[in-house]
């Protein structure tokens, strides 16, 4: 963002603004198209292809626009040639490659959880070659060592995006919700305490309350 001179606070609070009202402020008519272009990739074809990112955009946001994050590192983080992590490219989480297969299968993972049958399964892998025997997600290769790989690819990306999300959440609730200031009766209502806050505060950035 910094070939475009435009603060990167104030480009991140713009964008917040800008998915609430549909509208920018004047002083930054000149930036529309980028505005409009990177809100699209956030808010509309990244929360299509995976719903997590209606929370994990804003979080990533508002991190930025209070500069405990910046744009380099949530979409160029990991390039270096000597990082290694899976997917490379940033720390938000639909920038790493093969995030939108990943996030795909993943919510398919997800939908199995809340599923009456999902006890049985004990493991990530257990629950991806039940969707693969059901129909739900292609495994390229028909060799068992070429099957093998290829689910080992895709737990692999599945756990990699879920890591990348986790640690957004985690991010953003330590900087944001203060928590080291707060005292828990138990785990229990600790996690209910966060995740009334998230809702809250994902309600009240888009405007819903």
């Amino acid at each position: 963002m910094q070939d475009k001179k435009l603060d990167e606070k104030e480009f991140a609070s713009s964008m917040h603004d800008f998915v609430k009202t549909g509208h920018l402020s004047d002083h930054l008519s000149n930036y529309s198209e980028t505005l409009s272009s990177t809100t699209g990739l956030l808010f509309g074809r990244e929360a299509m292809r995976n719903r997590m990112t209606l929370a994990t955009a804003p979080m990533t946001l508002d991190l930025i626009s209070s500069s405990r994050m910046t744009w380099e590192e949530a979409f160029t983080q990991y390039e270096n040639k000597d990082n290694q992590r899976l997917g490379k490219r940033g720390t938000f989480p639909m920038s790493m490659k093969g995030a939108q297969k990943a996030a795909s299968v993943s919510e398919m993972v997800d939908d199995l959880d809340t599923s009456s049958g999902s006890a049985k399964f004990k493991s990530l892998r257990e629950k991806l070659e039940y969707l693969e025997s059901k129909g739900e997600i292609e495994v390229e290769g028909k060799r068992p060592k070429t099957r093998e790989r290829k689910l080992d690819e895709m737990e692999a990306n599945v756990r990699e995006l879920r890591a990348r999300e986790s640690q957004t959440i985690q991010r953003w609730c330590l900087a944001k919700l203060k928590l080291n200031d707060e005292v828990f009766d138990s785990e229990q209502s600790a996690e209910t305490h966060v995740r009334v806050q998230i809702k809250k505060e994902i309600s009240t950035f888009y405007g819903l309350t």
